[in-house]
């Protein structure tokens, strides 16, 4: 169907079947084949015109470019409540003039398409639509090129795929009629989701699941793009290309700002097995994909703000699961948490689970590195590059061998209130001389040769515990600012800051205990779903109560958090580790020797504030044991019992007490 300088209204159709432009209908204009060049629009195509296209069903059409509906030369179209399938257009087509009026695209699905839409220099806006199951070389969903401009709101991209292929779209709107074949051809592929080249359009309040391209899985942004993503949930995105990534967001020489998005478990790199066939014998090789940067990958030159967003559960087979960064980007993260971050500790590297970042500059105010996990570097590998931290908790990341904090490679670093701890230490690891400067921050094993500070007292993750030093302790620009989850600065009942004064807690987080029961209120309500609990309450019965939980990192709904067969309580008392099944109380070793020197040594690692006594009995049946020594302070080193009895087999017990 064919509008050529023309006003349509267009309803409750199916338009199906048509090929390299279908069937030629004009509508109040005379037939003009010539606008309708190299076969534009197999579904509806419309020039210089204004239309309304009402519930109408368009499916398996092929032009070659725009497979179901190509809007040109200036056209204004309206499309809602339509269903857009299965169609195919083979080529972009590229516009050199601006200010095109806006096509809308509301209410509908765009599914099983070449691609869903396209923008060439012009205005695309789209509202509650599907994006499902498209595929095009460039902008599974949808592409906006060349200066185009525009809004995406309220819509969702599922399944769809930017491919290696050529770049088919079903919906392509230019601002006039002028044709290039091929010109975005890549056999990479960007943008699973969307794709932006040198263009402006906003993103906001959109689903982006499970689309696939090379580079960007979620979304592709490059050449010089501006970009605004907004209150949007990223899931399960994937860039599967060699030496790339961006599992949610690529950007490459672009600037964008992101905000309000929870980023969860997206992929940059694969790993897969190919079958092989050597000399009449089938074998299979498992290949690791190289991938960066499983949320988000900066590069070239980027500039990027990224506020109030969640990167949890991400991976990267290389580095950088939460972020990466290189090229002379420079990134600023504010009232972030990265978190469960995983980047496969393999041969190669396997560096920064967090976050990686080379020849570049990123900004860290008020975030959150907990729970990431790589060879080098758990929460940060930064090598060549400047990084300034603010009121930044760097805890409990984990690495196979060094950096469980931060690996520092060169560069400068400085942390103002900020905590590393937790991370093994030293949770900084530093060659290549980097410069760091440290002020008014808690990290474990110190730096620049100076003592490590005092213990944070930090909760598993990012939380304070009540009798933490840093409650009521920034100082500086950020010692009023809210914290990571969005709390204002809240002054501890115990510690008296003279009025009108309000001081921020050293680290993200600000420790707020509005009922005074040594509990987070906002953990009780995580936990508890209110804050009924109190100081002297035992919510899991297993002699713990659920404000000692709170200090000792352990859940209060269970006796037996970490599953290592001691309960929380045995835990407490012996000073071993309640939240991590490979630390607790043990013999390290016994040393029989009674054939020569009729001695028999127990050994085990004692704990600091901790009483321990030995005794023994001849005989499992009976039911006395004998005190063989009593009172040995522990003090964090090996401590041992020797035991000098010829008698021909003794049973031994150690017990701990906690004064």
């Amino acid at each position: 169907m064919l509008c050529s300088n023309s006003t349509a209204t267009i309803s409750y159709t199916t338009i199906s079947g048509n090929a390299l432009g279908g069937t030629i209908i004009t509508i109040n204009a005379p037939p003009i084949a010539t606008d309708n060049p190299s076969g534009i629009g197999g579904g509806l195509l419309f020039v210089n015109s204004t239309a309304m296209v009402k519930g109408c069903t368009i499916t398996e059409n092929r032009g070659s470019f725009g497979g179901g509906v190509s809007c040109q030369s200036s056209s204004a179209v309206i499309l809602s409540e339509c269903l857009i399938s299965i169609n195919n257009g083979y080529d972009y087509k590229t516009d050199v003039t601006l200010n095109a009026p806006p096509v809308y695209i509301v209410n509908s699905t765009l599914s099983g398409n070449g691609g869903g839409a396209a923008a060439d220099n012009s205005i695309l806006i789209t509202s509650n639509c599907v994006f499902q199951d498209n595929t095009s070389g460039n902008g599974g969903g949808v592409a906006y090129i060349n200066q185009a401009t525009g809004t995406v709101v309220n819509c969702t991209f599922s399944n769809n795929l930017g491919a290696a292929t050529n770049n088919c779209t079903s919906v392509i709107i230019n601002s006039d009629g002028i044709n290039i074949f091929n010109v975005h051809s890549n056999a990479s592929g960007f943008g699973g989701g969307i794709y932006c080249l040198n263009s402006y359009p906003s993103i906001s309040n959109c689903t982006i699941t499970a689309n696939r391209s090379g580079s960007g899985g979620g979304i592709a942004i490059v050449d010089s793009s501006l970009i605004i993503i907004a209150s949007c949930s990223f899931s399960n995105n994937s860039a599967m290309n060699p030496g790339t990534g961006g599992g949610a967001v690529l950007l490459n020489n672009a600037g964008s700002c992101i905000s309000n998005c929870t980023i969860i478990n997206n992929r940059a790199g694969e790993y897969s097995y190919e079958a092989k066939h050597t000399n009449g014998v089938l074998w299979s090789e498992s290949m690791d994909s190289i991938g960066y940067g499983g949320a988000f990958f900066f590069t070239s030159n980027t500039l990027a703000t990224v506020t109030d967003c969640k990167l949890l559960g991400n991976y990267s087979s290389q580095g950088g699961s939460g972020f990466y960064c290189d090229g002379g980007s420079t990134a600023t993260f504010e009232r972030c948490m990265i978190s469960g971050a995983y980047t496969v500790a393999n041969q190669y590297s396997g560096c920064g689970g967090g976050a990686l970042v080379y020849d570049s500059s990123v900004n860290l105010n008020v975030c959150v590195f907990t729970d990431n996990n790589a060879c080098e570097g758990g929460g940060i590998y930064a090598s060549n590059t400047t990084l300034s931290l603010l009121n930044t908790t760097i805890g409990y990341n984990r690495i196979s061998a060094n950096g469980g904090g931060i690996y520092m490679d060169g560069g400068v670093a400085t942390f103002t209130n900020c905590i590393a701890w937790n991370n093994g230490s030293p949770s900084i690891f530093i060659t290549n001389s980097p410069y760091l400067f440290a002020t008014n921050s808690y990290i474990q094993g110190g730096i620049n040769g100076q003592p490590e500070s005092a213990d944070p007292k930090l909760r598993f993750g990012y939380r304070l515990t009540t009798d933490s030093p840093c409650i009521d302790n920034s100082i500086g620009p950020y010692s009023t600012q809210t914290d990571v989850n969005g709390k204002v600065p809240w002054d501890h009942p115990s510690i008296f800051n003279p009025p009108p004064a309000t001081i921020r807690d050293v680290g993200a987080y600000e420790f707020v205990d509005n009922d005074n029961d040594r509990m987070d209120d906002t953990w009780e309500v995580e936990v508890f779903g209110n804050m009924v609990q109190g100081t002297n309450t035992e919510y899991d019965v297993d002699g713990l109560r659920d404000s000692d939980e709170y200090d000792f990192n352990t859940s209060p709904l269970v006796i037996d958090t970490d599953g290592d067969g001691m309960t929380d309580l045995q835990e407490w008392i012996a000073g071993s580790t309640g939240w991590d099944k490979s630390d607790f109380f043990i013999l390290e070793a016994v040393s029989n020797d009674v054939a020569t020197t009729g001695n028999f040594v127990i050994y085990w690692q004692s704990v600091a504030g901790r009483l321990y006594s030995v005794t023994s009995k001849s005989n499992l049946f009976n039911t006395s044991w004998i005190t063989n020594i009593t009172g040995i302070v522990g003090d964090g080193s090996t401590k041992s019992y020797t035991n000098s009895s010829t008698a021909p087999s003794y049973f031994f017990r150690i017990t701990v007490i906690r004064p």
